[in-house]
């Protein structure tokens, strides 16, 4: 599982602690925020072909597409940034979540994944990962409803560390 980037799956399971919050504080994930939901429709939501990759070139590191498995209670990462696959040390583009992390933290991020889809709205998270060697590092990660071409929902997230933070001391 994780082990083609460094980690044995048999000894590493990947977990987070994180809290919700309003709104974004990272400039790079507000700038996001604003970018996305200036293009949404009466919906709320973007379409994907309203949002160019050009006008994202400062942000697209921190970047990640997920969407809904069909027949499956799963979610997929469909484009994921570089800097958020070097930064964790997991490969992450194409692969299911529940393949990627611990058993409680994939059930409650598809849970969330799938709330946000069925209600629309916009959602701020502040947390840290656990068990990758990552637990003094604190991350903000915003959460956006857009739509593909085809029409199907999908999630798009912007991950940011958040420095001189105390949300965990």
């Amino acid at each position: 599982m994780l082990s083609d980037l460094g980690y044995d799956s048999k000894k590493v399971e990947v977990d987070y602690e994180a809290r919700p919050v309003d709104a974004p504080i990272h400039p790079l994930n507000i700038f996001l925020w604003n970018y996305v939901l200036s293009r949404a429709d009466e919906q709320g939501i973007a379409n994907r072909r309203d949002i160019n990759p050009v006008d994202l070139v400062k942000v697209m590191g921190g970047i990640t597409i997920i969407e809904p498995v069909k027949g499956d209670h799963d979610f997929r990462y469909r484009l994921v940034g570089a800097a958020n696959e070097q930064r964790m040390g997991i490969k992450l583009n194409g692969r299911r979540m529940s393949e990627c992390y611990g058993a409680r933290m994939a059930a409650e991020q598809i849970e969330f994944l799938y709330d946000m889809l069925q209600n629309r709205q916009p959602r701020v998270l502040v947390g840290r990962f656990l068990g990758l060697e990552l637990e003094h590092a604190v991350f903000e990660v915003i959460y956006l409803v857009v739509r593909a071409d085809s029409g199907d929902l999908q999630i798009m997230t912007g991950m940011f560390e958040l420095k001189d933070t105390n949300y965990f001391d």
